[in-house]
């Protein structure tokens, strides 16, 4: 109780004290179970028979909460912003605290494709040094080794069509034993075909099917420089499940991030920044937001 409070007259608000931590990550899919908040008040209870001092009560308050995820399994991934707050019988409000709830996306299959149509003549869509990153500022890469990389796998590339230059393999970025850099390029790869978004041809993309659902938030790749070599406008996109017979390729995939009016050369494709993060300081390079 504070020297402030007088006889009769409650003027100290109570205490609210978060339960577990003020930022949680999620995965769609996951299931929410609020841990709450917890809010205790010290009202003044009268003097002791000897005047020894103030005698007080520890209450437990009741705890408003607003701004809650829906209850159950998160169905889409994005941010939640989850306020506590509670009041004594004597209109003392406590400081409110807050809890960021984060929904990620993760899946096994992971595919960039064209948007628009590309390619004519002996010129073809061209791509090499594919990685992917599992924040937006494009930072921690995800590491890819293939059936065929002489290391043991976490998946399998893909692409249709195959590649003229080389398989899917060769769209990728190449790591290094240590498994956390990309070393070099890779060969690249090539359609050796036209690629159709429109309808009037086949279409066209490079992926990944990891063994295990990853979340990726960023894209980095180098496409061809000259006309015909690039697409202006590319889709990264998601599936949650499938099977090596059908190549990974089909139906069921969903659009995670689109950017378009790209130029030749190097493309950055990233989610937007959260609110509840700063993205300008640790990006370099074009600022490609979706």
């Amino acid at each position: 109780v504070e020297a402030a409070d007088a006889p009769g007259l409650d003027l100290t608000p109570p205490t609210l004290t978060l339960h577990g931590d003020s930022l949680v990550t999620f995965k769609v899919g996951d299931t929410w179970r609020d841990p709450h908040a917890g809010c205790i008040d010290i009202v003044w209870n009268g003097v002791d028979v000897v005047g020894a001092g103030v005698r007080s009560v520890r209450q437990e308050l009741t705890v408003q909460v607003s701004g809650s995820p829906p209850a159950g399994v998160f169905q889409v991934p994005g941010f939640f912003t989850t306020t506590y707050t509670c009041q004594d019988t004597a209109g003392n409000v406590a400081t409110p605290v807050m809890r960021t709830i984060q929904v990620v996306l993760a899946a096994k299959y992971w595919r960039v494709k064209n948007i628009g149509n590309i390619g004519s003549g002996s010129a073809y869509w061209h791509m090499q040094g594919l990685q992917f990153f599992s924040d937006v500022w494009c930072l921690e890469g995800i590491q890819v080794q293939h059936r065929r990389a002489g290391r043991r796998p976490n998946g399998f590339s893909f692409s249709t069509p195959l590649g003229t230059t080389a398989r899917a393999d060769g769209a990728f970025a190449v790591w290094k034993k240590d498994g956390q850099v990309a070393k070099s390029d890779g060969p690249g790869w090539s359609a050796g075909r036209g690629c159709f978004e429109d309808g009037t041809g086949p279409e066209c993309y490079v992926g990944f099917a990891f063994d295990q659902p990853v979340v990726v938030n960023c894209v980095k790749l180098t496409q061809g420089s000259t006309a015909g070599t690039f697409a202006t406008g590319l889709r990264l996109q998601w599936r949650r499940n499938g099977g090596e017979d059908d190549g990974a390729g089909g139906s069921g995939y969903s659009d995670w991030i689109i950017k378009t009016s790209l130029p030749g050369g190097l493309a950055t494709l990233r989610r937007p920044c959260p609110t509840t993060c700063d993205c300008t300081a640790p990006l370099s390079g074009p600022q490609n937001a979706a």
